[in-house]
């Protein structure tokens, strides 16, 4: 029941980490930190609607349902489920219609801004050619300045042209992704947008430092964090690592995933397995204490190369190798022209991986300035997560356009 109090209006896929925070009635959830934390921030001020919205049939949620969590009492979530009908060809369609009808039930009464993410554009579009303050926030822009968006059929380019719509502001994250030359080309010149590094928590200095279980006797020591797939080129710095095996060098792969076996298998096969230690998942203050003693991060993600990962390890001072911008490849170009953080780091093409590695594990004296550069960049642009929510809120509250 909404009150006269001020109330906002969130609009979510309903991803697998809030999936498993919803059946284990467990706050915060895993993943997407920008997400939950904006939540909690929100959850201070004013009550909150969020629309969950289950993209795929999921057997463990039927029914259109409320829940919520102790630790958010001002914040109601409202699930979607995904329905339709065994019509061949349609049946994404259908679901579509019906979350769309749930969403307007909701949004069509009085709020003090809508919130929707990038894959419910087309909600937010509507609402926002109706005269509502909706901010379209775009967590990266990944696959959606590409070409091959235009071989996945009818409902993804209606869903581009709604990017055009005029949201009153248009939030985009700095992960490597070309959310400006995105914005540029298909956005309203009427919105004004604004781009955001996600924040990152340095563990407090009361805070116990774990024990890391494995030993790191080489150096230097070339760390590598996130999921184990095919889209984070763990692949490619395993083979190019055992190309400059007669140096000295030891490799930490952080993270769980599909490709995982296949990397382990890689590695026997390239003769480097008692180099590499593939670590698990890792919990924060963990990743923080192994990058406390590495020396070089390497971030060849295909999609972008200001991951949260890479955040963390600009954070904590680290050289960071990752690929020049490229954006066929879907790498943000403007991050060429911000010359004090590429000065900061290592750039590659990926043709020249190996030469570049091997440079940079010959040479502490680079490995040194770079770690110099990067944690005075990072001291300067990369803002707590309090800081970076609460500069989020007032950019939304704020209702003056600037483009």
């Amino acid at each position: 029941m909404l009150t006269n109090q001020s109330v906002s209006f969130f609009v979510f896929s309903f991803y697998s980490a809030f999936k498993e925070s919803v059946l284990n009635d467990a706050w915060p959830p895993q993943g997407m930190p920008a997400v939950y934390k904006l939540l909690e921030k929100i959850n201070e001020s004013e009550k909150a609607i969020v629309l969950l919205i289950c993209g795929n049939p999921d057997d463990r949620f039927k029914k259109f349902k409320s829940v919520s969590f102790k630790e958010l009492p001002n914040v109601t979530f409202y699930i979607s489920p995904y329905r339709t009908l065994n019509i061949p060809g349609f049946r994404g369609l259908i679901s579509n219609c019906y979350h769309l009808l749930v969403f307007l039930k909701f949004a069509l009464k009085k709020f003090t801004f809508i919130y929707c993410d990038r894959e419910h554009v087309i909600y937010g579009g509507l609402l926002s050619l109706l005269k509502k303050k909706v901010i379209l926030r775009l967590h990266g822009v990944a696959n959606l300045n590409t070409k091959p968006l235009f071989k996945w059929g009818v409902i993804p380019r209606f869903r581009l042209w709604f990017f055009r719509a005029p949201f009153k502001k248009i939030i985009c994250s700095i992960d490597g992704s070309p959310g400006m030359a995105f914005i540029n080309k298909r956005c309203s010149i009427k919105s004004s947008y604004h781009l955001l590094y996600n924040g990152v928590d340095l563990p407090s200095t009361s805070e116990k430092s774990p024990i890391i279980n494995f030993d790191l006797n080489s150096k230097p020591v070339i760390t590598s964090i996130g999921r184990l797939d095919k889209s984070k080129g763990n692949d490619l710095l395993l083979k190019s690592l055992a190309e400059v095996k007669n140096e000295r060098w030891q490799c930490v792969i952080v993270g769980a995933g599909e490709e995982e076996q296949e990397l382990k298998e890689l590695c026997q096969k390239l003769d480097i397995i008692d180099r590499v230690i593939f670590t698990g998942s890792l919990s924060r203050n963990e990743v923080f204490t192994l990058l406390e003693k590495s020396d070089i991060f390497v971030s060849l993600n295909k999609y972008g190369n200001q991951s949260n990962a890479v955040l963390e390890a600009m954070k904590a001072g680290k050289c960071i190798l990752t690929y020049e911008p490229c954006l066929e490849a879907g790498r943000d170009l403007q991050f060429i022209e911000n010359h004090e953080l590429t000065d900061s780091m290592v750039l590659c093409k990926r043709e020249n991986l190996t030469e570049t590695l091997s440079l940079i594990i010959q040479n502490q004296n680079l490995i040194s300035e770079k770690s110099k550069k990067m944690k005075n960049y990072a001291e300067k642009n990369i803002l707590s997560w309090n800081e970076r929510i609460t500069k989020e809120l007032n950019l939304i509250m704020d209702d003056q356009r600037i483009r």
